[in-house]
């Protein structure tokens, strides 16, 4: 159960904010809403979501916790450090750790703005810095935390601990497409 959310939702983050789709003009679902703007969003509620195209998505260091505030974040890609307003964080993470999560100054405050934090159980060393500081700005999305995270090989695995086998990238790619054409939108998304 916890792999469905944690999967929906990365695969929810990344349509709305990585994935550039025919349907939208080439562009992101993001840059398709705030461009077209079809909730006819006026002043602060248009800028906010229009702040969110500034994006930084990846790995950070969690450096400071404020408790009932928020995190003080380090980007491992840019080397920037943020606070960044999450009560839901500041009770939940602890200092040194290294997590995925995509953040935004939103009226110029920052936020997470995307789905949530995932904390991986790994330290960055120094090269690893310096290979990931070389990655071009955004370029670890929500595809790439779905990929450390689950296994992506075309044999089905099992959890450890668990007696739950988890489907072959096939399998899953077949249930996708089955629950696209239920839910009528088969020729919006593609594999």
């Amino acid at each position: 159960i916890i792999g469905v959310i944690l999967g929906g939702a990365l695969f929810s983050e990344w349509l709305v904010f990585d994935y550039r789709q025919d349907i939208f003009g080439g562009r992101t679902g993001l840059q398709f809403f705030t461009e077209q703007n079809p909730l006819a969003l006026h002043g602060e509620e248009l800028r906010a979501y229009k702040d969110m195209l500034g994006f930084e998505v990846g790995l950070f260091e969690v450096k400071t916790i404020e408790r009932g505030k928020g995190v003080t974040l380090t980007s491992i890609a840019s080397g920037n450090e943020q606070f960044v307003h999450d009560v839901s964080a500041s009770l939940s993470l602890r200092g040194g750790e290294t997590v995925w999560v995509r953040i935004a100054s939103v009226g110029g405050l920052y936020h997470s703005v995307g789905s949530l934090f995932f904390v991986l159980p790994i330290h960055v060393r120094p090269g690893m810095q310096e290979t990931i500081a070389g990655w071009k700005r955004n370029s670890f999305n929500a595809r790439d935390a779905a990929r450390l995270i689950f296994d992506d090989g075309e044999q089905g695995a099992t959890s450890e601990g668990s007696d739950l086998k988890q489907p072959s990238r096939k399998e899953a790619e077949t249930r996708f497409m089955d629950a696209l054409a239920r839910c009528g939108m088969s020729a919006f998304f593609s594999l």
